[in-house]
């Protein structure tokens, strides 16, 4: 199960998600979710192959802004589709949807499965595992500073 969440602090954006790596039938415990950018980072779901794409097309970029993560929306999708992954008539990621949780110093952003980027002002989940993440986040608002002083004690991603 897949679970990535993000949560938007007067401190900043935390990213969470969970250690197993998954490609709709094979499954390891040793794969990482989050990657750190200067400035920015992000977290994903769904196809291994996806994932390895943005990792290699965000290594220089600076992400700051609502439009940027647009932008590198667009890149993802002419990359994928480049490299003819995905349905580019359809406009989706390829096999298990891919969802990536951006945290940038303007906020938290979803790139979701069909290359739409949402903005989120308090938190969010995706993942198969997102109801979970939902849940907990949407239960406990009146502890959300303490859980975002936990997060930072962490380690804090933007």
């Amino acid at each position: 199960m897949t679970v990535i969440a993000g949560l938007v602090t007067e401190g900043g954006v935390f990213l969470g998600a969970d250690r197993m790596l998954s490609n709709c039938s094979h499954k390891s415990d040793s794969g990482p979710k989050i990657f750190e950018r200067d400035g920015w980072a992000y977290a994903n779901t769904g196809s291994v192959r996806t994932i390895q794409i943005m990792e290699k097309l965000t290594k220089d970029k600076t992400i700051i802004t609502r439009a940027d993560v647009i932008a590198l929306s667009s890149s993802l999708y002419d990359e994928l589709k480049t490299k003819g992954l995905g349905s580019a008539a359809e406009s989706r990621m390829p096999l298990c949807d891919s969802d990536f949780l951006v945290g940038t110093v303007e906020g938290l952003f979803c790139i979701q499965a069909d290359f739409g980027v949402n903005e989120y002002k308090n938190f969010h989940a995706s993942g198969i595992g997102y109801e979970y993440a939902l849940g907990v986040l949407r239960a406990i608002p009146f502890k959300r500073k303490a859980l975002a002083r936990s997060a930072a004690r962490s380690r804090r991603v933007v």
